[in-house]
């Protein structure tokens, strides 16, 4: 992986070995929570001009907008409605 792209977000081994890109974007991604599964990745991204709120699986994939009301939307924390 290349690692000057500071915007993107990675995983890490907990023994600190392998390093895998999990975003590709020309925006920001930042601020990645865990759910509470282990499976999805919730992170806020400035790829439509605004900061929104998308998830994607940890495995990598599409992303899935959670927000798109044109505001800035920072990730929050997982939680039980």
């Amino acid at each position: 992986s290349d690692l000057t792209t500071l915007s993107d977000i990675y995983t890490m081994t907990v023994t600190g070995g392998d390093i895998t890109q999990i975003t590709s974007s020309a925006g920001r991604q930042i601020l990645p929570r865990y759910s509470p599964d282990g499976t999805t990745i919730s992170y806020s991204s400035d790829d439509t001009g605004f900061m929104e709120i998308v998830t994607m699986p940890v495995a990598g994939g599409p992303e899935t907008p959670l927000t798109s009301d044109g505001a800035t939307n920072n990730n929050g924390s997982w939680g039980s409605i």
